[in-house]
């Protein structure tokens, strides 16, 4: 069971958009495991990063979806809030955070 769920927001380079900053999911487990669950490459060309309850959050690669990494981010937390991870609550503010965080990086 994690011990501790966060979430990263990398800042972007040339990137002026909101939507085009990179989210991931950092796991710290009680046993001192770590673990960060994101994706790589781009819209319609993510590849899997990732391991473990993550894996189940499906990719939407359609061409000309809005789907991004942070939209990745809030469906893995939803499934992390299926298997008893965290709840509802913990997932929207996560997510919330998340978004504020992204607003916040400097491009």
């Amino acid at each position: 069971m994690p011990a501790e769920i966060l979430i990263a927001v990398f800042e972007g380079i040339s990137l002026d958009a909101v939507e085009l900053q990179n989210a991931a999911i950092y796991v710290k487990y009680e046993d001192g495991e770590q673990r960060l669950y994101h994706l790589a490459g781009t819209n319609p060309l993510f590849k899997w990063m990732i391991h473990n309850a993550c894996a189940s959050t499906p990719i939407q690669n359609a061409v000309g979806n809005d789907r991004n990494s942070q939209n990745w981010v809030a469906g893995a937390l939803s499934s992390l809030v299926r298997i008893g991870c965290m709840s509802e609550v913990q997932r929207l503010n996560a997510v919330n955070c998340m978004i504020d965080a992204c607003r916040k990086v400097k491009v």
